[in-house]
């Protein structure tokens, strides 16, 4: 909360000498609830703001009628003309419950008294809302400054919660007291820092939408405040996030006859990934018909055929699969046998009457050479 201060007729040792000095606070803007029968007493009322703060006096009391009768001296300045405002810092609040307000004193500061019917009957310096403004003597403009309480900062520094490596790539919402949000996708620099500027005083939370790569998120609301009196001092927070726990399954391919259901072994393999990045190559099933592969990651998969059984198809088609936890995963990829072409036996008889075609041709063949050789 912004400072508060309250002053009463204890306030002052002296109600001949009222001076009031302002004391200096972190914030820009300091709330002074003062009781309405200090304003009533016929003797000054000195306000001294040597840091130059915007003061809001609050009058509180339940007069529905209030004279002020005190002269309001404001850093020992007088009332006059003037076209510098920069020490126009005092503004007096009489609230709602004040019906009818009397100014029977010179005055300093502006006067907020919405529900009021306001006579103005000595010098005043400063600007009047009110319900019915009669004025009477010497007025002059003195208009407020704007109010601008000091806003303070957070930085939040995301890290890995063991080797407490800073983490890019965090993405947070903040959040006020009440929920609503102030701001989304803000999100860790290269140096693991969100810093987040312009909070008023008050408690705020970021909630971690989108984790670092390779992490754990945690949307818990991660919880700060901005305190009054420090909005000066940077706030930071240091999260840690615990890296994912590595799921790893496995993948039992079997081979076999496509017919009988016979195992095969022998069959040669590659292994890759969803990207096309061959993993492992040369995997060769087993007498079982079997090739095991462990450690892979959660994603897609698929084996490629590169060589077949012994007498068997090669298929070189991509056979897929999926790991989705720590499981196994089981795939049966089968083979036909390869394709064997022999000529039929057509009969006996043909084979019989070949032979004797072949014994005449040899004979004919040994006569002739016969006679060559006599007549030679």
């Amino acid at each position: 909360m912004l400072s508060t201060i309250y002053l009463n007729s204890d306030s002052f040792k002296d109600k001949n000498i009222r001076k009031y000095v302002v004391p200096d606070s972190e914030e820009n803007v300091i709330f002074i609830d003062i009781n309405s029968e200090l304003l009533e007493i016929n003797t000054p009322f000195q306000i001294i703001n040597p840091h130059n703060k915007v003061i809001i006096m609050n009058v509180i009391g339940e007069n529905h009628t209030l004279n002020v009768r005190s002269k309001i001296e404001y850093n020992k300045r007088s009332n006059h003309e003037t076209e510098d405002f920069s020490d126009a810092n005092l503004i007096w609040n009489f609230g709602n419950s004040t019906k009818n307000l009397n100014i029977e004193a010179p005055f300093l500061g502006t006067i907020l008294a919405p529900k009021a019917n306001i006579n103005v009957n000595q010098n005043l310096d400063g600007s009047i809302i009110g319900r019915n403004i009669n004025i009477n003597s010497e007025t002059h403009r003195w208009d407020p400054n704007p109010i601008f309480p000091k806003l303070g900062s957070v930085e939040l520094i995301k890290e890995d919660a063991v080797s407490h490596e800073l983490l890019s790539g965090a993405i947070f919402s903040l959040y006020n007291e009440s929920g609503e949000e102030l701001a989304s996708n803000l999100t860790t620099n290269e140096a693991g820092i969100i810093t987040y500027s312009g909070l008023s005083v008050g408690s705020y939370y970021f909630v971690e939408t989108t984790a670092p790569t390779g992490y754990q998120l945690d949307n818990s609301p991660q919880r700060f405040e901005i305190k009054s009196g420090e909005t000066s001092k940077v706030v930071r927070l240091r999260l840690g996030n615990e890296r994912v726990s590595e799921e790893t399954g496995s993948v039992e391919l079997i081979k076999e006859d496509a017919v009988s259901h016979e195992l095969l072994s022998g069959a040669i393999f590659s292994l890759y990934n969803e990207s096309g990045e061959e993993l492992a190559s040369n995997l060769t099933t087993n007498e079982a018909g079997i090739i095991a592969y462990s450690g892979l990651s959660v994603g897609s998969y698929y084996f490629v055929e590169t060589t077949a059984p012994t007498g068997y198809q090669l298929d070189n088609s991509p056979q897929r699969f999926e790991i989705t936890s720590k499981q196994a995963v089981k795939m049966v990829v089968k083979n036909k046998k390869d394709i064997v072409y022999t000529l039929p036996r057509t009969g006996y008889t043909f084979e019989v009457i070949s032979i004797y075609i072949g014994f005449l041709v040899l004979l004919c063949v040994s006569y002739l050479f016969f006679i060559n050789v006599i007549f030679r």
